[in-house]
């Protein structure tokens, strides 16, 4: 597992980024560790023949929720924590266990590093918004990117990229907002459902530039999950996301599994080397349209999801 962890932290020196022609390898040596270590995961497998990263069967986020096989590939008694996703009262809530989480570290810089070399400037201070849940992956993401917990009042003497699920801005805008300094960027985590408040996408990012004086161009949204280490972003209101450097994205088919084509809809399936510890193929419950060079453009959750849980967090938290 260790080995894992520095190969591909190694892979391509400052960029961390996986090559195409990589991860084909670095996925099935994974996979092969999985099999050996994670007994839910093998179960679940079975004999199959596997012939490429594409074919490395998937577990449906859900499988997470099961507390009597837990999705690890080591005794969670040893874990130096684990991320929980939320959920309503009595509803059975999802853990992915860490050994430990200089992984999920790598996978954070990895993952942001692509947009501070082509759009977002470097040196900005990083700030977020209060309203993530307890033990949630994305407020372990915010303070590490930050260094430091949410911003309350606050005066900055220069451009900051200011970072929050879409619920936590929403309730922003609404308290009361002025103009951020010149050169400011924002970021988004997205998601209404559960929370019984919805804006449209272009509604919203009008509001960015209305109340915060930032931008559609210069709004950022986030696409992570519980159940991964690694992040997709995207730009601006209809931005496709960005191919992750220690990821990859398909689009499948709802009936058939098959990979649908360019500029067609399916769910989303994610392909994470950074789930090192736990397992690296995720199947999702989110539509999504396939774009150019391994990117998506998410179009919303399945109607029959249950709510995820980073926006319904911070909806009952900034509504207290």
């Amino acid at each position: 597992c260790r080995g894992c962890v520095e190969a591909l932290a190694e892979l391509e020196g400052e960029s961390l980024a996986v090559r195409d022609e990589a991860f084909d390898g670095l996925a099935l040596e994974l996979f092969e560790f999985q099999m050996r270590w994670n007994p839910a995961y093998r179960n679940f497998v079975g004999a199959r023949d596997i012939d490429g990263w594409r074919a490395i069967p998937a577990v449906p986020a859900s499988a997470f929720k099961d507390p009597a096989r837990p999705v690890s590939c080591f005794p969670i008694e040893e874990a130096e924590g684990f991320f929980e996703t939320s959920g309503t009262t009595g509803e059975v809530k999802g853990r992915h266990y860490f050994y430990d989480f200089d992984m999920y570290r790598v996978a954070i810089e990895a993952s942001l590093r692509p947009l501070q070399e082509f759009a977002l400037p470097g040196g900005l201070r990083r700030c977020w918004l209060p309203g993530v849940g307890e033990r949630s992956s994305l407020g372990f993401m915010l303070e590490f990117l930050s260094g430091e917990g949410p911003v309350g009042e606050f005066d900055p003497d220069g451009p900051v990229l200011l970072m929050g699920t879409a619920l936590s801005f929403l309730h922003l805008f609404e308290g009361g907002t002025r103009h951020l300094p010149e050169g400011s960027w924002a970021m988004e985590t997205g998601g209404y459902k559960g929370s019984q408040r919805e804006l449209s996408k272009p509604d919203l990012y009008a509001m960015f530039e209305e109340r915060l004086g930032i931008p559609s161009g210069r709004v950022l949204n986030e696409y992570g999950m519980t159940e991964l280490s690694s992040q997709f972003y995207a730009r601006g209101v209809a931005g496709f996301h960005a191919q992750a450097p220690l990821a990859r994205a398909v689009v499948r088919d709802p009936e058939s599994g098959a990979e649908v084509g360019v500029g067609e809809i399916g769910y989303l399936t994610l392909y994470d080397l950074a789930n090192v510890g736990s397992v690296l193929a995720v199947a999702t419950q989110d539509i999504a349209q396939r774009g150019e060079g391994g990117s998506f453009q998410l179009l919303g959750r399945d109607p029959a999801a249950i709510p995820r849980g980073c926006s319904r967090a911070a909806d009952e938290f900034l509504s207290r």
